[in-house]
């Protein structure tokens, strides 16, 4: 128990960033809307209803934390989330909440 224990405590101490970064609203709202569809930072605005300085601050945080992944097209950049990030993070949440 004591060995499960600690590495459960190591796990989730490498994933607080995570967390800390979902507990803003507007992130979370990100993520939301990105695990329907990949989205544009222009799209990403007008669903915020924020400036595109605000909306590229709170992506290039997520981005930074390895959650999304960006591609651009022409003079646009499209986010999308990163699975892997999200495989893991379901993961822990998963041990958490059993």
């Amino acid at each position: 128990m004591s060995m499960h224990r600690n590495f459960l405590n190591k796990e989730l101490s490498a994933k607080s960033q995570i967390f800390d970064i979902l507990a803003d609203k507007k992130r979370l709202k990100i993520l939301a809307l990105l695990l329907c569809e990949q989205s544009s930072v222009t799209a990403v605005c007008k669903f915020l209803n924020i400036r595109q300085n605000l909306v590229s601050h709170h992506l290039k945080v997520m981005k930074d934390a390895g959650l999304l992944r960006s591609q651009r097209s022409g003079r646009e950049i499209y986010y999308s989330l990163n699975p892997k990030s999200l495989i893991q993070l379901k993961q822990v949440l998963g041990r958490v909440l059993n």
